[in-house]
């Protein structure tokens, strides 16, 4: 993880499951089967999924950015794209997100997983950064903005391997929880330790549109 120095305080803290080493991936959920607007649509000349891609990776928390998708065949081209672009791509059943998450979690290896839904807004690595802080300063396994606090930023969520298990193990035959994942934990506040993020001032959405070929530095 020696690439990540923007943040050294958050990196020398334990795994908040197990071990020295808190392993951070961030999964970008892509399916063209559930939302508005195809994950590869075309901004500045390259797909929305390679600018989420690109600026996860200039996350300083992040240490490894996958694709999940279903196994649908209309999301085959997502998972064409990501094996032409050497990306990591976990690919679960359509009916079952949650199963699909806690899957390419233990594949992955991951501790912290920062969960991302291809929305109208380029995703900013340092609104990443700022909520994968809060969710360790506070020993939290799902963050929220605080109260009354409102984000540009939409279609970032962040959470604890913990509390992924805990909602298979518990919350499972649960259809919000299947389908949505978080949408559970936010009807349930107590289900699991809830930490909660400060307000974030945005860049401008120019500063985070990216043009380097994917995997560059």
């Amino acid at each position: 993880m020696s690439k990540k120095t923007g943040a050294e305080g958050a990196l020398l803290m334990q795994s908040p499951v197990s071990g020295d080493h808190l392993r951070i991936v961030a999964i970008v959920q892509a399916r063209e089967t559930a939302q508005k607007f195809s994950p590869l649509r075309r901004i500045e000349g390259w797909p929305l999924l390679w600018h989420l891609y690109q600026n996860l990776l200039r996350s300083q928390l992040v240490e490894q950015v996958a694709i999940a998708t279903s196994t649908h065949p209309r999301d085959d081209s997502i998972s064409a794209f990501g094996r032409e672009n050497g990306l990591v791509v976990i690919r679960g059943p359509e009916d079952d997100v949650l199963a699909g998450f806690a899957r390419a979690a233990e594949l992955l290896d991951a501790d912290v997983i920062v969960r991302v839904l291809p929305a109208e807004s380029i995703v900013e690595p340092g609104f990443v950064d700022h909520l994968i802080i809060s969710l360790l300063e506070q020993d939290g396994d799902f963050v929220l903005l605080e109260g009354g606090t409102q984000s540009q930023c939409r279609g970032v969520e962040t959470f604890t391997r913990r509390a992924l298990d805990r909602l298979m193990m518990d919350a499972h035959d649960d259809d919000l929880a299947r389908r949505h994942v978080t949408d559970y934990l936010r009807l349930h506040p107590d289900f699991v330790r809830i930490a909660r993020a400060p307000a974030y001032r945005l860049q401008e959405p120019e500063s985070v549109i990216s043009d380097r070929p994917i995997g560059s530095p």
